[in-house]
């Protein structure tokens, strides 16, 4: 009788192992199956912040490249205006224009 008693406690506890290790298995793969849609879901979120990302440097590109095209335009004015005044060059507020016929030349001595 002990052995019957000895073989059934043991076959318990092998259910018990068993059904323990199971619930360990069961648990691990919950962990796992988290962890896994936690890192697609950071993946998905990064990946919509470097689509934004993009955009903006495109943004900032066309920005930086419409205020260069201003900037140049700005300078070159600048430096013509400061070769008129170097020059002493004139505003002409009046144009006369002459014009000549048919046959007809104009020279200026």
């Amino acid at each position: 009788m002990n052995k019957q008693y000895s073989t059934c406690r043991v076959q318990k506890n092998r259910k018990s192992l068993v059904k323990f290790l199971n619930g360990c298995i069961l648990f691990g793969l919950a962990l796992t199956l988290i962890y896994y849609i936690a890192s697609v879901n950071d993946l998905a979120v990064k990946g919509f912040d470097l689509q934004n990302l993009k955009s903006e440097a495109k943004a900032l590109a066309a920005e930086n490249q419409s205020k260069s095209a201003r900037k140049t335009s700005l300078q070159a004015l600048y430096e013509s205006k400061s070769k008129i005044d170097q020059l002493g060059l004139v505003k002409v507020d009046n144009i006369t224009y002459i014009t000549v016929s048919k046959g007809e030349q104009v020279a200026k001595k």
